[in-house]
């Protein structure tokens, strides 16, 4: 459990700027992408498809940490050292449940401004 902890830990920020980083240029492109008149419009269709991708990429995954996280909490006491190795994941498993969330809420806003580029493209 230890071991979970010092190699998740430091990547949970990594994760986070980078997804928010990635997923705000998405959808500050397709805010934009129509104020061009020679835009592939299927582009913007394609960009929809992956954020919706990557969406229903973070449901499951969401899923099985949460899975994962019970599991740690529901072991028994055994030792001072495992109990505390307990405490310490799963309180990083709740920050990067956090995070997803996060994380799947961004891509829910992307995923809107991206449907409104494509109907907005059709018009």
């Amino acid at each position: 459990m230890e071991q979970f902890v010092k190699r998740v830990a430091p990547e949970i920020p990594v994760f986070s700027d980078s997804f928010s980083i990635g997923i705000d240029y998405y959808a500050r492109a397709a805010a934009i992408l129509n104020d061009f008149p020679d835009v592939n419009k299927e582009e913007i269709s394609n960009s929809l498809i992956n954020v919706q991708g990557i969406k229903s990429s973070i449901i499951p995954a969401l899923a099985g940490i949460q899975g994962l996280r019970d599991t740690v909490y529901n072991l028994p006491c055994i030792s001072r050292d495992i109990n505390l190795a307990k405490k310490r994941m799963v309180s990083i498993l709740d920050d990067l449940i956090k995070e997803l969330n996060s994380s799947k809420d961004l891509t829910s806003e992307a995923e809107k401004i991206l449907e409104k580029a494509v109907v907005d493209s059709k018009i």
